[in-house]
């Protein structure tokens, strides 16, 4: 399970978008600019609209990978709040001094393994079928999303390590 954590940077119209304290201090006149993981970009946008409709005031958003984000912020960016699909850079962040408390978890995840109907590859939870689709050929390509960059990505070269196949896999993953 992959867990994720909820940064928000700094207050601003006297309370933090999400009501948590925050980093970056913003001035009222200012637009909060929130930082969050690109797969994550339904919640904010509800949350930003809902934001202005009730305070009359823009929220500035951008998306981009979590990881992306740690560096700039540990450069200085601007953010006022930081969604992160890992939480562990958001712990970092904290351990670093360079945020106000240590975030609040939003979400927990899970990996799953689909293949589309009609695929060769039997989906199972011990990844039986992975095994044996590698050992007689029938898998050709494989996708996760990059272990270098997402929390689920991590999780997933896990489960292929777990399951004996990541050697064998890791030169068909897309």
């Amino acid at each position: 399970m992959t867990t994720i954590r909820l940064l928000c940077l700094a207050a601003f119209l006297g309370s933090s978008l999400l009501g948590i304290g925050g980093l970056a201090p913003a001035r009222a006149q200012d637009v909060p600019v929130v930082a969050a993981a690109s797969d994550l970009q339904f919640a904010p946008t509800e949350i930003a609209e809902t934001f202005k409709t009730e305070t009359k005031r823009d929220v500035k958003q951008t998306f981009n990978s979590s990881g992306n984000f740690f560096r700039q912020i540990e450069q200085g960016a601007p953010f006022q709040m930081f969604l992160s699909a890992d939480e562990q850079f958001v712990l970092d962040l904290a351990a670093k001094g360079l945020t106000i408390g240590d975030g609040t978890l939003y979400a927990r995840g899970h990996i799953v393994i689909i293949a589309p109907h009609g695929s060769p590859l039997k989906v199972d939870g011990e990844l039986a079928d992975l095994k044996a689709a590698m050992a007689d050929g029938r898998l050709k390509k494989f996708a996760i999303a990059n272990p270098d960059h997402a929390p689920y990505g991590r999780r997933a070269e896990e489960a292929l390590r777990h399951a004996g196949v990541w050697e064998a896999i890791k030169d068909k993953l897309v």
